[in-house]
Parts: structure tokens; C-alpha cells; sequence
């Protein structure tokens, strides 16, 4: 998925790990790196996806977890949010590929959530993957550290002037 590096990691002391550059001392600690960052997928579940388009976007999950190694959070919505059916997931075997809604799309109860689950840009990456079918406007709540990956075209996205980064998601071969 292009347009992910990664979040930041932070380093944090680790007593129960072997200092690298002085192993032989032991009360030194070892280190260990967290990410800064959780990451949030939101998968669009809509009439106007395909099954194909979500089997891919699920793929690409699996793929992406595969180089990420962090735990991620996928959650589906269409008009609304489907919280009660998120996957906290860390292993490609562990993405469950069903699907969920099937109504129409909007884009405001995403960062509505996001809002009352304090989100900002220091804790959280937000990815939106969908057809770009939705609302004109949106209020992100501040929130910048967004991308909008599209099954389509970036010309497809309804939202007028998007915050973040707007990619397209390549299908799979």
C-alpha cells in the first residue's frame, strides 16, 4: 500500500533484555521499541463495493501486516460505524474476510468516532479504504494524519479539498 511507512517507534528501556552494545553488564538495560502510533483501517462495507473490491482490500490488509508487525485495528462502516465488529488484528491469518453492512456511504461517523475514542495526529494513523462514494464535507476533528486509499480513481472522491493523502489501491494479481 503505497503512502504507509510506518508510525514512529519509540525506544523504551527493557530490563529483562540484554544491553547490545554492553551484554556483559547487566545492570544496564536493554531496549525495546513501541509504536507512537495506533493504526486504524476503516474498511467501506457499502452497497456501491463490490465483493471483489472488499476481498482486495482485505487482501491488501493481510499483505500490509505482513511487513507492519504491529497491532492493527480494522473497522467496517458504511453509513455508520460498525464498532462492534472491529478486528484487532497483528497476523495476516488473524483478518477475518466477511462482510458486514451493505448500505450507503458517509464518511462523518468515522471521524466522529474517532473523536470520542481520543484520537489525534500524536496517537493515531487513520487509513480510509473505499470507493470514494460519500459526503462532499467532512470535519475531521483536527485530525490530519490521514490517508484515503481508493479502490477507484482519485478524481472518484467525493469529499471536496480531502485532509491527508489520497492514494489508489492497486488490485492485486
Amino acid at each position: 500500500m503505497v503512502g504507509l511507512n510506518g508510525p514512529r517507534k519509540l525506544q523504551e528501556p527493557a530490563f529483562n533484555r540484554f544491553n547490545r552494545r554492553q551484554p556483559y553488564r547487566l545492570e544496564l538495560p536493554g531496549v525495546t521499541r513501541a509504536a507512537t502510533r495506533q493504526l486504524f483501517l476503516f474498511v467501506d462495507q457499502s452497497g456501491s463495493m463490490t465483493d471483489n473490491e472488499v476481498q482486495n482490500i482485505l487482501g491488501q490488509i493481510v499483505q500490509l501486516l505482513k511487513q507492519y508487525r504491529d497491532k492493527i485495528t480494522i473497522i467496517p462502516f458504511d453509513a455508520v460505524v460498525y464498532d462492534d465488529r472491529q478486528q484487532s488484528v497483528a497476523h495476516g491469518n488473524q483478518v477475518v474476510f466477511q462482510r458486514v453492512a451493505g448500505g450507503g456511504t458517509a464518511y462523518q461517523p468515522i471521524f466522529d468516532w474517532l473523536l470520542r475514542k481520543g484520537a489525534n495526529d500524536g496517537n493515531a494513523l487513520v487509513l480510509i479504504l473505499t470507493d470514494g462514494h460519500g459526503e462532499d464535507v467532512v470535519d475531521t476533528h483536527g485530525l490530519t494524519n490521514l490517508i484515503w486509499g481508493l479502490t477507484t480513481t482519485k478524481a472518484d472522491l467525493s469529499v471536496k479539498k480531502p485532509i491527508g493523502r489520497v492514494t489508489v489501491i492497486r488490485e492485486r494479481k
